[in-house]
């Protein structure tokens, strides 16, 4: 696949708000199935590593999402599944149990989740489409690549200094 190509891959990409997940009780293989989709649009080794029983089982035990109910996962679950996936492509498990708290407490889940959504898809686009004068200035895929590392990095240490502050802040009005 072609940087092109590619482009236009992340200028469509698009997660599933929560009236558009299916409203159907799903067993574990059939959401890895579901959530599989979202993210084959992003490069990996194999797509094993993109999600699998054990992580899921894992953000279950650690309180990151709710338990299955009876084995079978719901709009919800997915929804969770979704948001941890990109969220611990920078944080800790522990930095998105906090940040996920911390979006849910200000709002409500379905609403944190759809936010993020929002978010995540204007972000994607801006990367890559946005005209500005940062992205004029870089003239190779090289200065293009690193100019995005750069930026990512420097986002993930704010992100995260954000928490810090949220969550300090919490602790100091109870």
């Amino acid at each position: 696949m072609n940087n092109e190509t590619y482009k236009n891959l992340l200028k469509n990409y698009k997660l599933p708000r929560i009236s558009e997940i299916p409203d159907l009780e799903l067993y574990m293989d059939q959401v890895l199935i579901y959530v599989k989709k979202y993210f084959s649009v992003f490069p990996y080794e194999s797509e094993s590593s993109f999600i699998t029983p054990s992580m899921i089982n894992n953000y279950v035990k650690s309180g990151l999402m709710p338990a299955p109910i009876g084995k079978k996962y719901t709009r919800r679950h997915i929804a969770y599944i979704l948001s941890i996936f990109f969220l611990k492509q920078i944080f800790s498990l522990e930095e998105v149990k906090i940040f996920m708290a911390i979006e849910i407490k200000n709002s409500n889940e379905k609403s944190a989740y759809e936010h993020f959504c929002d978010n995540l898809e204007q972000e994607l686009n801006n990367c890559v489409f946005k005209d500005n004068p940062i992205k004029k200035a870089v003239e190779s895929e090289t200065n293009s690549t690193l100019h995005h590392a750069a930026l990512s990095i420097a986002n993930k240490l704010y992100a995260q200094s954000l928490i810090k502050l949220q969550l300090k802040s919490k602790i100091n009005k109870q």
